[in-house]
Protein backbone atom coordinates (compact mmCIF):
# COMPACT_ATOMS: atom_id res chain seq x y z
CA UNK A 1 0.00 0.00 0.00
CA UNK A 2 1.62 3.02 -1.12
CA UNK A 3 0.27 6.05 1.10
CA UNK A 4 1.85 9.46 1.33
CA UNK A 5 4.15 10.58 3.90
CA UNK A 6 1.47 12.35 5.93
CA UNK A 7 -0.70 9.94 6.42
CA UNK A 8 2.09 7.61 8.69
CA UNK A 9 2.25 10.82 10.49
CA UNK A 10 -1.67 11.11 10.86
CA UNK A 11 -1.36 7.25 12.04
CA UNK A 12 1.21 8.43 14.99
CA UNK A 13 -1.57 11.34 16.08
CA UNK A 14 -4.50 8.61 16.16
CA UNK A 15 -2.62 6.02 17.56
CA UNK A 16 -1.87 9.11 20.42
CA UNK A 17 -5.54 9.74 20.75
CA UNK A 18 -6.04 5.42 21.26
CA UNK A 19 -3.89 5.23 23.33
CA UNK A 20 -5.08 8.35 26.07
CA UNK A 21 -8.68 7.16 24.92
CA UNK A 22 -7.16 3.35 26.31
CA UNK A 23 -6.02 4.91 29.42
CA UNK A 24 -8.78 7.62 29.92
CA UNK A 25 -12.00 5.97 28.92
CA UNK A 26 -11.46 2.87 27.44
CA UNK A 27 -11.96 1.10 23.88
CA UNK A 28 -9.43 3.24 22.17
CA UNK A 29 -9.29 0.68 19.75
CA UNK A 30 -12.49 1.82 18.31
CA UNK A 31 -10.14 4.72 17.02
CA UNK A 32 -7.67 2.80 15.41
CA UNK A 33 -9.70 0.24 13.82
CA UNK A 34 -12.23 3.42 12.22
CA UNK A 35 -8.50 5.31 10.84
CA UNK A 36 -7.37 2.37 9.42
CA UNK A 37 -10.80 1.83 7.67
CA UNK A 38 -11.16 5.81 6.88
CA UNK A 39 -7.03 5.40 5.98
CA UNK A 40 -8.58 2.85 2.86
CA UNK A 41 -7.69 -0.44 4.39
CA UNK A 42 -10.05 -3.22 3.68
CA UNK A 43 -11.93 -4.27 6.52
CA UNK A 44 -10.21 -7.46 7.17
CA UNK A 45 -6.55 -5.95 6.92
CA UNK A 46 -7.59 -2.77 9.29
CA UNK A 47 -9.10 -5.55 11.49
CA UNK A 48 -5.53 -7.25 11.05
CA UNK A 49 -3.67 -4.55 11.81
CA UNK A 50 -5.31 -2.77 14.86
CA UNK A 51 -3.77 -5.90 16.61
CA UNK A 52 -0.44 -5.14 16.67
CA UNK A 53 -0.88 -2.04 18.84
CA UNK A 54 -3.35 -3.51 21.22
CA UNK A 55 -0.58 -6.48 21.98
CA UNK A 56 2.29 -3.85 22.42
CA UNK A 57 0.11 -2.35 25.02
CA UNK A 58 -1.83 -5.01 26.79
CA UNK A 59 1.18 -6.59 27.67
CA UNK A 60 2.97 -4.04 28.71
CA UNK A 61 0.20 -2.96 30.99
CA UNK A 62 -0.41 -6.56 31.96
CA UNK A 63 3.29 -6.97 33.18
CA UNK A 64 2.90 -3.68 35.14
CA UNK A 65 -0.39 -4.88 36.79
CA UNK A 66 1.34 -7.76 38.03
CA UNK A 67 4.63 -6.71 39.10
CA UNK A 68 1.77 -4.34 40.80
CA UNK A 69 0.45 -7.45 42.62
CA UNK A 70 -2.98 -6.80 41.59
CA UNK A 71 -3.74 -10.35 40.26
CA UNK A 72 -2.19 -14.01 40.23
CA UNK A 73 -1.56 -16.36 37.10
CA UNK A 74 -3.21 -19.00 38.36
CA UNK A 75 -5.67 -17.27 39.93
CA UNK A 76 -6.94 -15.67 36.74
CA UNK A 77 -6.65 -18.85 34.97
CA UNK A 78 -10.03 -19.93 35.08
CA UNK A 79 -11.10 -16.40 32.90
CA UNK A 80 -8.33 -16.23 30.90
CA UNK A 81 -8.10 -19.79 29.37
CA UNK A 82 -11.75 -19.46 27.98
CA UNK A 83 -11.09 -16.33 26.42
CA UNK A 84 -8.01 -17.54 25.13
CA UNK A 85 -9.61 -20.43 23.64
CA UNK A 86 -12.57 -18.37 22.27
CA UNK A 87 -10.54 -15.53 21.10
CA UNK A 88 -8.67 -18.35 18.57
CA UNK A 89 -11.81 -19.19 17.39
CA UNK A 90 -12.98 -15.87 16.63
CA UNK A 91 -9.85 -14.50 14.64
CA UNK A 92 -9.65 -18.14 12.54
CA UNK A 93 -13.50 -17.35 11.69
CA UNK A 94 -13.01 -13.63 10.81
CA UNK A 95 -10.23 -13.91 8.63
CA UNK A 96 -12.42 -16.11 6.20
CA UNK A 97 -15.39 -13.59 6.16
CA UNK A 98 -15.92 -11.18 3.22
CA UNK A 99 -14.56 -7.60 3.54
CA UNK A 100 -18.15 -6.17 2.66
CA UNK A 101 -20.15 -8.37 4.94
CA UNK A 102 -17.37 -7.48 7.98
CA UNK A 103 -18.10 -4.08 7.14
CA UNK A 104 -21.42 -4.18 8.42
CA UNK A 105 -20.44 -6.85 10.80
CA UNK A 106 -18.37 -4.03 12.32
CA UNK A 107 -21.12 -1.38 12.15
CA UNK A 108 -23.58 -3.32 13.95
CA UNK A 109 -21.31 -4.30 16.61
CA UNK A 110 -19.97 -0.51 17.04
CA UNK A 111 -24.05 0.37 17.21
CA UNK A 112 -23.94 -1.88 20.42
CA UNK A 113 -20.45 -0.38 21.76
CA UNK A 114 -22.43 3.06 21.07
CA UNK A 115 -25.11 2.42 23.69
CA UNK A 116 -22.61 0.84 26.00
CA UNK A 117 -20.37 3.88 26.36
CA UNK A 118 -23.14 5.85 26.84
CA UNK A 119 -25.47 4.11 29.01
CA UNK A 120 -22.20 2.15 30.79
CA UNK A 121 -23.91 -0.86 32.25
CA UNK A 122 -20.40 -2.59 33.14
CA UNK A 123 -20.50 -0.22 35.89
CA UNK A 124 -24.22 -0.63 37.39
CA UNK A 125 -23.57 -5.01 37.43
CA UNK A 126 -22.39 -6.07 41.00
CA UNK A 127 -22.02 -9.60 42.27
CA UNK A 128 -23.13 -9.25 46.07
CA UNK A 129 -22.47 -13.50 46.13
CA UNK A 130 -18.45 -14.38 46.90
CA UNK A 131 -18.23 -16.21 43.68
CA UNK A 132 -20.37 -17.55 40.75
CA UNK A 133 -21.19 -21.17 41.58
CA UNK A 134 -21.36 -22.82 38.19
CA UNK A 135 -18.06 -23.03 36.52
CA UNK A 136 -19.12 -23.76 32.96
CA UNK A 137 -21.56 -20.56 33.35
CA UNK A 138 -18.41 -18.74 33.57
CA UNK A 139 -16.42 -21.11 30.98
CA UNK A 140 -18.61 -20.43 28.26
CA UNK A 141 -19.03 -16.85 29.44
CA UNK A 142 -15.77 -15.75 28.83
CA UNK A 143 -14.80 -18.07 26.05
CA UNK A 144 -17.90 -15.91 23.87
CA UNK A 145 -16.20 -12.85 25.51
CA UNK A 146 -12.88 -14.10 24.23
CA UNK A 147 -14.47 -15.06 20.93
CA UNK A 148 -15.51 -11.21 20.06
CA UNK A 149 -12.01 -10.00 21.49
CA UNK A 150 -10.31 -12.45 18.35
CA UNK A 151 -13.48 -11.29 16.29
CA UNK A 152 -12.90 -8.05 16.33
CA UNK A 153 -10.82 -6.49 19.63
CA UNK A 154 -13.13 -2.94 20.03
CA UNK A 155 -14.49 -2.56 22.78
CA UNK A 156 -13.33 -6.01 24.37
CA UNK A 157 -12.75 -4.42 27.58
CA UNK A 158 -16.07 -3.55 28.34
CA UNK A 159 -17.53 -7.06 27.94
CA UNK A 160 -14.74 -8.34 29.99
CA UNK A 161 -15.44 -5.55 32.86
CA UNK A 162 -19.22 -6.99 32.38
CA UNK A 163 -18.55 -10.47 32.77
CA UNK A 164 -15.68 -9.99 36.08
CA UNK A 165 -18.77 -7.21 37.93
CA UNK A 166 -20.93 -9.95 37.36
CA UNK A 167 -19.28 -13.50 38.21
CA UNK A 168 -16.28 -12.00 41.00
CA UNK A 169 -15.71 -10.13 43.83
CA UNK A 170 -12.56 -8.57 42.55
CA UNK A 171 -12.26 -4.71 43.34
CA UNK A 172 -12.54 -2.64 40.25
CA UNK A 173 -8.56 -2.12 40.28
CA UNK A 174 -8.46 -5.82 40.55
CA UNK A 175 -10.82 -6.37 37.95
CA UNK A 176 -8.84 -4.14 35.39
CA UNK A 177 -5.54 -5.75 36.14
CA UNK A 178 -7.59 -9.01 35.20
CA UNK A 179 -9.18 -7.91 32.03
CA UNK A 180 -5.67 -5.98 30.70
CA UNK A 181 -4.00 -9.46 31.36
CA UNK A 182 -6.56 -11.35 29.79
CA UNK A 183 -6.48 -9.25 26.77
CA UNK A 184 -2.72 -9.38 26.94
CA UNK A 185 -2.66 -13.43 27.22
CA UNK A 186 -4.27 -13.88 23.61
CA UNK A 187 -3.66 -10.91 21.70
CA UNK A 188 -0.18 -12.33 20.54
CA UNK A 189 -1.72 -15.91 19.15
CA UNK A 190 -4.55 -13.96 17.59
CA UNK A 191 -2.01 -11.54 15.93
CA UNK A 192 -0.26 -14.56 14.85
CA UNK A 193 -3.35 -15.94 13.04
CA UNK A 194 -4.20 -12.35 11.03
CA UNK A 195 -0.44 -12.41 9.70
CA UNK A 196 -0.74 -16.20 8.91
CA UNK A 197 -3.31 -15.16 6.69
CA UNK A 198 -1.74 -12.17 5.25
CA UNK A 199 -4.27 -9.77 7.03
CA UNK A 200 -1.80 -7.14 8.72
CA UNK A 201 -0.47 -3.93 6.77
CA UNK A 202 3.11 -3.43 9.45
CA UNK A 203 4.08 -0.06 8.22
CA UNK A 204 0.66 1.79 9.34
CA UNK A 205 0.44 -0.84 12.38
CA UNK A 206 3.79 0.02 13.56
CA UNK A 207 3.21 3.71 13.74
CA UNK A 208 -0.34 3.56 15.52
CA UNK A 209 1.76 1.07 18.12
CA UNK A 210 4.46 4.15 18.52
CA UNK A 211 1.71 6.56 19.07
CA UNK A 212 -0.69 4.19 21.28
CA UNK A 213 2.50 4.02 23.62
CA UNK A 214 2.76 7.74 23.68
CA UNK A 215 -0.55 8.36 24.34
CA UNK A 216 -0.93 6.09 26.86
CA UNK A 217 2.04 7.35 29.31
CA UNK A 218 0.98 10.93 28.01
CA UNK A 219 -2.73 10.41 28.93
CA UNK A 220 -1.14 8.71 32.98
CA UNK A 221 0.30 11.77 33.48
CA UNK A 222 -2.41 14.43 32.17
CA UNK A 223 -4.90 12.50 34.24
CA UNK A 224 -3.40 13.45 37.59
CA UNK A 225 -4.10 17.12 36.81
CA UNK A 226 -6.97 17.14 35.00
CA UNK A 227 -10.02 14.87 36.33
CA UNK A 228 -12.10 16.21 33.68
CA UNK A 229 -9.91 14.22 31.08
CA UNK A 230 -12.28 11.37 31.34
CA UNK A 231 -15.06 13.07 30.52
CA UNK A 232 -13.76 14.61 27.23
CA UNK A 233 -12.18 11.48 26.16
CA UNK A 234 -15.58 9.76 26.16
CA UNK A 235 -17.08 12.31 24.18
CA UNK A 236 -14.72 12.29 21.46
CA UNK A 237 -15.17 8.20 21.80
CA UNK A 238 -18.51 8.86 20.92
CA UNK A 239 -18.28 11.28 17.94
CA UNK A 240 -15.45 8.85 16.30
CA UNK A 241 -18.09 5.63 16.60
CA UNK A 242 -20.84 7.85 15.42
CA UNK A 243 -18.90 8.86 12.79
CA UNK A 244 -16.98 5.44 12.18
CA UNK A 245 -21.12 3.69 11.81
CA UNK A 246 -22.04 6.10 8.71
CA UNK A 247 -18.90 5.17 6.94
CA UNK A 248 -19.44 0.83 7.60
CA UNK A 249 -22.92 1.23 6.11
CA UNK A 250 -22.22 3.11 3.12
CA UNK A 251 -23.69 6.85 4.31
CA UNK A 252 -20.45 8.52 4.35
CA UNK A 253 -19.85 7.58 0.52
CA UNK A 254 -23.40 9.28 0.24
CA UNK A 255 -22.83 12.46 1.89
CA UNK A 256 -19.31 12.74 0.15
CA UNK A 257 -20.75 12.31 -3.13
CA UNK A 258 -23.59 14.76 -2.49
CA UNK A 259 -21.46 17.35 -1.53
Amino acid sequence: MDLDWYYYFFMLLAGVLAGAINTLAGSGSVITLSILIFAGLPADIANGTNRIGTSVQSMISGYNFYKGKQFTITGSLHYTIPALLGAIVGAMVVVDINEKWLEYIIGIMMMGMLLLIIFKPHKKIRNESNEAGNKWVTWLIFAAIGFYGGFIQAGIGIFLMMGLSYLTKLSMVQSNAVKVFTVALFSLPVLCIFIYNDQVNWELGIWLAVGQAIGSYSASKFALNNPNAVTWMRKVLIVMIVVSIIRMFGVWEWVVGWV
